[in-house]
C-alpha cells in the first residue's frame, strides 16, 4: 500500500465517522420532516457516490464491477431495512421523547457494550 493510498483511505473514514457522528447533533432539528422519505433520498444519493467512486481507481482505469448474486442482493437488503435505515428512522423517533445529548451517549456506548 502506497502513502496516497493510505491517506486516501483515512481520509475517507474519517469523513464518514464525521458525518455519521454528526447525525445525533441534528436530530432535534430534523424531527419533523418525513422520514422514510428522507432515508430514500439520503440512500439514493450513497449510491450514486459509491457507484462513481468504485468507478475510479488510481491509475485512471474503469475496473469492471463484480456482479452480485441473488444472495449478496438479498443480504444488502437486509443489511438496509433493518441495520442502516432502520438505525436512523429510530434516532428521528427518539429524538421526541428525549435530547440528542441522551441518544449520542447511548449510540456512543453501543460498540463499547457490544465488545465486552
Amino acid at each position: 500500500m502506497t502513502m496516497r493510498t493510505a491517506l486516501r483511505g483515512m481520509l475517507g473514514a474519517g469523513s464518514a465517522m464525521t458525518a455519521v457522528g454528526t447525525l445525533t447533533a441534528v436530530s432535534a432539528t430534523i424531527s419533523g420532516y418525513p422520514v422514510f422519505g428522507g432515508q430514500a433520498v439520503r440512500y439514493a444519493v450513497a449510491a450514486v457516490l459509491l457507484a462513481a467512486a468504485a468507478m475510479i481507481t488510481e491509475r485512471g482505469r474503469r475496473p469492471r464491477p463484480p456482479r452480485p448474486s441473488r444472495r449478496d442482493l438479498l443480504l444488502l437488503a437486509a443489511l438496509a431495512g433493518t441495520g442502516l435505515a432502520a438505525f436512523n428512522v429510530c434516532i428521528v423517533a427518539a429524538t421526541e421523547d428525549t435530547s440528542p445529548a441522551a441518544i449520542g451517549t447511548v449510540i456512543a456506548t453501543v460498540p463499547v457494550v457490544l465488545a465486552v
